[in-house]
Protein backbone atom coordinates (compact mmCIF):
# COMPACT_ATOMS: atom_id res chain seq x y z
CA UNK A 1 0.00 0.00 0.00
CA UNK A 2 1.37 3.41 -0.95
CA UNK A 3 1.89 6.16 1.63
CA UNK A 4 1.92 8.88 -1.06
CA UNK A 5 0.05 12.03 -0.08
CA UNK A 6 -2.61 13.22 -2.48
CA UNK A 7 -2.69 16.83 -3.66
CA UNK A 8 -5.86 18.84 -3.45
CA UNK A 9 -7.08 21.94 -5.24
CA UNK A 10 -9.90 24.07 -3.98
CA UNK A 11 -11.81 26.95 -5.50
CA UNK A 12 -14.38 29.03 -3.66
CA UNK A 13 -16.31 32.10 -4.76
CA UNK A 14 -17.59 34.89 -2.56
CA UNK A 15 -20.94 35.95 -4.07
CA UNK A 16 -20.96 39.54 -2.84
CA UNK A 17 -21.06 42.43 -5.30
CA UNK A 18 -17.25 42.20 -5.45
CA UNK A 19 -16.73 38.71 -6.83
CA UNK A 20 -13.56 37.13 -5.44
CA UNK A 21 -12.08 33.81 -6.47
CA UNK A 22 -10.02 32.06 -3.79
CA UNK A 23 -7.70 29.38 -5.19
CA UNK A 24 -5.79 26.86 -3.09
CA UNK A 25 -3.41 24.50 -4.88
CA UNK A 26 0.15 23.17 -4.51
CA UNK A 27 1.45 26.75 -4.83
CA UNK A 28 -0.56 28.00 -1.85
CA UNK A 29 -3.65 30.17 -1.54
CA UNK A 30 -4.34 33.29 -3.58
CA UNK A 31 -7.29 35.61 -4.17
CA UNK A 32 -8.38 37.08 -7.49
CA UNK A 33 -10.92 39.85 -7.96
CA UNK A 34 -13.20 38.73 -10.79
CA UNK A 35 -13.68 41.69 -13.14
CA UNK A 36 -13.64 40.02 -16.57
CA UNK A 37 -16.66 38.35 -18.19
CA UNK A 38 -14.93 34.97 -18.53
CA UNK A 39 -12.05 33.00 -16.99
CA UNK A 40 -10.49 29.73 -18.06
CA UNK A 41 -9.19 27.39 -15.35
CA UNK A 42 -6.62 24.62 -15.67
CA UNK A 43 -2.96 23.54 -15.59
CA UNK A 44 -1.85 25.01 -18.96
CA UNK A 45 -0.02 28.36 -18.91
CA UNK A 46 -2.52 30.06 -21.25
CA UNK A 47 -5.42 29.72 -18.77
CA UNK A 48 -6.59 32.84 -16.98
CA UNK A 49 -6.45 30.94 -13.68
CA UNK A 50 -3.56 28.47 -13.71
CA UNK A 51 -3.72 25.68 -11.14
CA UNK A 52 -0.67 23.80 -9.92
CA UNK A 53 -2.16 20.34 -9.37
CA UNK A 54 -1.95 16.95 -11.06
CA UNK A 55 -5.63 16.43 -10.25
CA UNK A 56 -6.80 19.23 -12.57
CA UNK A 57 -7.10 18.97 -16.36
CA UNK A 58 -4.99 21.13 -18.66
CA UNK A 59 -8.22 22.93 -19.63
CA UNK A 60 -10.45 22.14 -16.67
CA UNK A 61 -13.30 24.67 -16.61
CA UNK A 62 -14.66 27.97 -17.86
CA UNK A 63 -16.14 30.46 -15.42
CA UNK A 64 -18.57 32.93 -17.06
CA UNK A 65 -20.32 35.96 -15.67
CA UNK A 66 -24.05 35.84 -16.28
CA UNK A 67 -26.51 38.61 -15.57
CA UNK A 68 -29.47 37.93 -13.31
CA UNK A 69 -32.36 40.25 -12.50
CA UNK A 70 -31.90 39.75 -8.73
CA UNK A 71 -28.14 40.45 -8.82
CA UNK A 72 -27.18 43.61 -10.72
CA UNK A 73 -23.47 42.76 -10.43
CA UNK A 74 -24.13 39.39 -12.09
CA UNK A 75 -23.25 35.83 -11.08
CA UNK A 76 -20.44 33.54 -12.16
CA UNK A 77 -21.32 30.11 -13.53
CA UNK A 78 -19.07 27.27 -14.67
Amino acid sequence: MSNKLHEESEISINLSTDHTLVVTDNSGTRKMLLIEAQYTIGREADNTVRLNSDFVSRYHAVLRKVHHRDRPAGLFHS
